[in-house]
């Protein structure tokens, strides 16, 4: 079945293919515009060397929105008789809704009017809808022009409450400056190596990445895919046993205070050496790095590192997680001072 959201509107809809469960089953969501601020941010231009792409048109803080829009088609990622589906969707589009659908690039056709493969090339994924959670596949009229970056600086997220995508900023993004996103989409982590990423990329999309990481020489190439696994490692356990990490400094360290934060300040680097930015690896490491500042008082390390995950989470989720709160007031963590707690109470 087909339906149109927001179903009042006319300009700025969402074409959607649901199964005839979910079409009849779908709430009753009054789901409000999208401003032209919220859209206003991404310029798209010409990218030497990549065909379109899209530019920031302001600076854009690390986390912050750069531009919400709804998509032209939204589809599970099965679906029987896909064909006939798509092309009786694409037919109930708005004329500039249908056109932009069909400007997108193809990289799996030379047919201009194969809607699936323009999907196949232009899609994100995104989570289910009310009531079908599976995989959807979403295309954008701008978002769909955004091109790929193993070290990308923005991400895409999809917020169920408006019915949109959000490209939200991964680090500062500069005006003028390119907006890139990762096509692995959780199919591939950051700890890939260049051969296992270009592969995806070759197989899927037609290109070989030239972005800052795969362009590097062949030397620093090779020692990044023997660096990446391992601070994939590092950062996975840093998110399981950082309460586990910060109490064994705190006891069994005696007077070494530097220990565990220039660890965590080597897995930093590690991490902005190889130009990752995958908010959860800088969440797992922005929790171990408040707790470590926290424990020794340092309040204007803590506060940063705590506002740094608010940032991070609020790329990844739209919330800040309750890390503002920390980074306004470190000292009412639970650990603060804690390293001087066993020593107060052994004295």
């Amino acid at each position: 079945m087909f339906s149109r959201i927001p179903a009042w509107g006319v300009e700025g809809v969402t074409t959607c293919i649901f199964p005839k469960v979910v079409a009849l089953r779908w709430p009753s969501i009054v789901f409000e515009p999208i401003g032209k601020a919220e859209t206003s941010c991404l310029r798209v231009k010409n990218i030497r060397g990549k065909g379109k792409g899209c530019v920031a048109a302001r600076a854009v803080p690390r986390g912050e929105p750069v531009a919400r829009e709804r998509a032209l088609l939204v589809m599970p990622r099965t679906c029987l008789s896909p064909q006939q589906l798509v092309g009786a969707a694409t037919d109930t589009m708005m004329p500039n809704q249908r056109a932009a659908f069909f400007g997108l690039h193809n990289c799996n056709s030379a047919d201009p009017k194969d809607a699936l493969s323009i999907i196949s090339t232009n899609s994100v994924l995104i989570p289910g809808v009310p009531g079908h959670n599976v995989l959807y596949s979403a295309v954008f009229e701008t978002f769909s022009r955004l091109n790929h970056s193993c070290c990308p600086n923005a991400m895409f997220r999809w917020d169920r409450a408006t019915f949109s995508g959000e490209i939200r900023a991964l680090r500062p993004i500069s005006a003028g400056e390119e907006v890139t996103i990762s096509y692995f989409q959780g199919i591939l982590e950051p700890a890939a190596v260049t051969h296992e990423r270009q592969k995806f990329l070759l197989e899927c999309y037609n290109f070989k990445c030239a972005c800052p990481v795969c362009g590097r020489p062949s030397e620093v190439c090779n020692r990044s895919d023997e660096e990446r696994p391992i601070i994939s490692v590092s950062i996975t356990d840093i998110g399981k046993y950082y309460r586990e990490m910060a109490e064994d400094w705190i006891i069994d360290e005696g007077n070494d205070r530097a220990r565990l934060p220039d660890y965590l300040h080597a897995v930093e680097e590690a991490l902005d050496r190889e130009m990752i930015f995958y908010p959860t690896y800088w969440i797992n490491l922005a929790r171990a790095i408040v707790t470590a500042r926290c424990a020794i008082g340092e309040v204007k390390a803590a506060r940063k590192w705590a506002a740094r995950a608010a940032q991070h989470m609020r790329a990844a989720t739209g919330s800040d997680g309750g890390w503002d709160a920390i980074a306004k007031e470190p000292e009412k963590c639970e650990w603060w001072r804690a390293w001087d707690r066993p020593r107060v109470q052994g004295s």
